[in-house]
C-alpha cells in the first residue's frame, strides 16, 4: 500500500534506526511467513508461522493480545498465510483472517472472537458447497476484501 511519507527523505534516510522487533516465538523447521501486517488506531495486526493472530502496540512492539486458532497440542504443519482483512468503522474494529478451513472474526481491541459472526466467531469454508463438509479440503491463504 502507498503512503505519502514526508518525514523520511533521501537526506535523512541513513539516520533511521530500528525502533523495535517482534518475535512470534512459534517458528518451526520449514515454517514461513508471508503475511502483510495491517495498521489501525495505533495497533499493528500480524500473524505468526503457526497461524496465531496478534495485535501489537505500533509504537513499542509490545503484544497487546494474541488469538490462537490451533487446538492445544496440535503439531504444526506448513501452510501459507498471506494476510488479514480489517473492518474499522467508528468504534468497531474487526479482524478477519482464515486459518486452514475456517474464517475467523476477531474483535480488534480485545482479541476475542466476535460471537455473532458465523458459529461463535468462525465460518467453516467447507460448508454450503453441496457436499459433506468433512469430505472436502478447503483452505484460504489470501485475505479477503471489504467494500
Amino acid at each position: 500500500q502507498y503512503s505519502a511519507l514526508r518525514q523520511i527523505t533521501p537526506a535523512n534516510v541513513a539516520q533511521l534506526a530500528q525502533a523495535w522487533e517482534y518475535e512470534t516465538g512459534d517458528s518451526f523447521p520449514g515454517s514461513e511467513m508471508q503475511c502483510r501486517p495491517v495498521f489501525s488506531q495505533g495497533r499493528l495486526y500480524v500473524t505468526s508461522p503457526k497461524g496465531r493472530l496478534a495485535a501489537l502496540d505500533a509504537g513499542t512492539g509490545k503484544e497487546l493480545w494474541s488469538f490462537d486458532p490451533n487446538p492445544p497440542g496440535q503439531r504444526p504443519g506448513k501452510f501459507r498465510h498471506r494476510g488479514i482483512t480489517l473492518l474499522s468503522r467508528g468504534d468497531v474494529e474487526r479482524v478477519f483472517f482464515a486459518h486452514k478451513q475456517f474464517l475467523y472474526a476477531v474483535d480488534g481491541k480485545t482479541g476475542e472472537l466476535v460471537k455473532g459472526f458465523g458459529k461463535s466467531g468462525r465460518v467453516d469454508l467447507r460448508e454450503g458447497l453441496g457436499r459433506p463438509a468433512a469430505t472436502l479440503t478447503v483452505f484460504s491463504t489470501s485475505p479477503g476484501v471489504i467494500h
